[in-house]
């Protein structure tokens, strides 16, 4: 089965999909992306940097799986698959994972 979530063109809060997403990858479903315009749906930078607190928070607004998931380089909902037993590391993901690791056991 499939979910279709149509995004504004203009940008997205990323963490909102988050919770969403992990039940819909849980449950097994298919998520499509659209926009009204056609045009492919972007995260405004800022809900994707884990860097950024939000002032009405004062904490970071990104959770750790998709710090993770932007560190190698993949989607929060590919991650969220992988911890759901739903999908395979592909090898190209299995290497960016161990130069992550290599770098931060660099930095120890």
């Amino acid at each position: 089965m499939k979910i279709l979530i149509v995004l504004s063109e203009w940008g997205y809060w990323g963490e909102e999909l988050v919770g969403p997403l992990n039940h819909f990858d849980a449950a097994g479903y298919e998520v499509v992306f659209i926009t009204p315009t056609g045009k492919k749906p972007k995260a405004i930078s800022v809900s994707m940097d884990p860097k950024y607190i939000d002032p009405p928070l004062s904490r970071p607004v990104t959770s750790k799986e998709t710090e993770f998931a932007t560190k190698i380089g993949v989607t929060y909902s590919t991650v969220n698959r992988w911890e759901n037993n739903k999908g395979k590391l592909s090898p190209s993901a299995m290497l960016r994972i161990e130069e992550l690791q290599n770098k931060l056991e660099q930095n120890k």
